[in-house]
């Protein structure tokens, strides 16, 4: 495909995209979408010499003004803006337990002593008061 029809069809895709509900995609995720589609041209042909997302490349004017109008339109709808907070938990005593005697934290394998660098480090630096909250959870999975 060359650029010319790549900036077509992504101007088309970005204008038309909407969830399953057909509300619109908040303007990150919108810009999200564009970069994996980007990375799966990528990875289907490394030889790809074009970026939709570079500013230096005027072939992709239009598709890069569409994309920002979305992304503003977005913004001014204030879609996507409010995070809903979760209830964080703290990991418990004996969870850890369970995860030390489950394998998921150890010393015998690399994955095993990176789960503990990364809950250890959340534990330091990333968890409120203390806590792991919801990212030590994610290992528990």
């Amino acid at each position: 495909m060359d650029a010319l029809t790549l900036n077509y069809w992504l101007s088309k895709f970005v204008q038309e995209v909407a969830k399953c509900s057909k509300d619109p995609y908040p303007s990150k995720t919108l810009y999200q979408i564009v970069c994996g589609i980007r990375r799966f041209m990528v990875e289907k042909n490394p030889a790809i010499e074009f970026n939709p997302l570079d500013s230096s490349d005027k072939r992709f004017a239009i598709f890069k003004r569409i994309l920002d109008a979305e992304m503003k339109d977005g913004t001014r709808a204030s879609i996507g803006l409010k995070a809903k907070q979760k209830e964080k938990e703290p990991v418990t005593d004996e969870e850890e337990r369970q995860l030390w005697q489950s394998g998921v934290f150890g010393m015998e394998t690399a994955e095993s002593l990176l789960n503990v660098i990364y809950y250890d480090s959340g534990k330091l630096f990333g968890g409120r008061g203390g806590s792991m909250g919801e990212s030590a959870l994610i290992i528990l999975k």
